[in-house]
């Protein structure tokens, strides 16, 4: 691939084509040559991403329509806002006019206290979806691999290809826990993130902690690897994973 480029000299323009000794002058109006543009083959209109055009609708959990159902699958509350959070929510409305602080620094201490670490080790985002599509953006060009279990969180591919990574799901056991083994060896030059689910979302079934500390001692030091903690609440004893170096955990929350 070349490019064609304009020089002038005095009154003339010259297109000059690195790819033959041609030169072409002219004094005004259209240059037809190979290597430039034509208006022919332009769009008629602005156009999506092949890679967006072919995503698969995105299938939200449903609400709750009534207070007989508690709608676990869609990580609400059963439980109305505690009067405390409604009570703070109205005080802020006094200057939602003015700019929050960008890095949400209250926010960031809050959590890096309740979970025990430092508030450098914390990002906060519009749910862990939209973390995890900011962590993919950010480590992830065109042919990288993502990898991640299948079935699992129906956003996983559609993340990847947004990003422009290469989606790549690994058939769960039949138990429907990750097969760790698979997804260990599906890892490659390529991949740059090793996505993990625990609870599992549809299935429910947590990770092993052994055997999850075994793969993460087995994935080379390029890969990310995230863990979707997104209803670890309906863990009965969530395992902490912070001593590894190369783990973002994220998680979700519901006032």
């Amino acid at each position: 691939m070349h490019t064609a480029h304009f020089v002038t000299r005095g009154a003339e323009k010259h297109l000059i084509c690195p790819a033959s000794e041609a030169c072409v002058a002219h004094n005004a109006g259209v240059v037809e040559h190979p290597c430039m543009p034509s208006a022919s083959h332009l769009p008629s209109a602005p156009r999506v991403r092949p890679v967006v055009d072919g995503l698969p609708a995105y299938v939200a959990g449903r609400s709750a329509q009534t207070a007989l159902t508690a709608a676990l699958a869609s990580n609400e509350s059963h439980f109305p806002p505690l009067p405390s959070v409604t009570s703070l929510m109205e005080t802020e409305t006094s200057r939602i006019h003015r700019y929050p602080d960008m890095a949400s620094a209250d926010l960031r201490e809050a959590i890096a206290a309740h979970v025990d670490v430092s508030a450098e080790e914390v990002a906060v985002g519009p749910g862990s979806s939209g973390v995890l599509q900011q962590i993919l953006s950010a480590v992830c060009d065109p042919g990288h691999e993502v990898v991640f279990a299948w079935r699992s969180f129906e956003a996983y591919p559609i993340l990847a290809a947004v990003a422009g990574a290469e989606p790549v799901r690994v058939p769960l056991l039949p138990d429907e826990q990750h097969d760790l083994d698979a997804m260990a060896a599906a890892v490659t030059e390529q991949t740059r993130v090793l996505l993990l689910c625990s609870p599992n979302n549809p299935t429910g079934v947590p990770l092993d902690a052994e055997r999850t500390e075994d793969l993460l001692s087995r994935v080379p030091p390029h890969v990310l690897v995230v863990i979707d903690e997104a209803y670890v609440e309906f863990r009965r004893r969530p395992v902490r994973w912070m001593p590894w170096s190369s783990i973002a955990a994220i998680r979700t929350s519901a006032c």
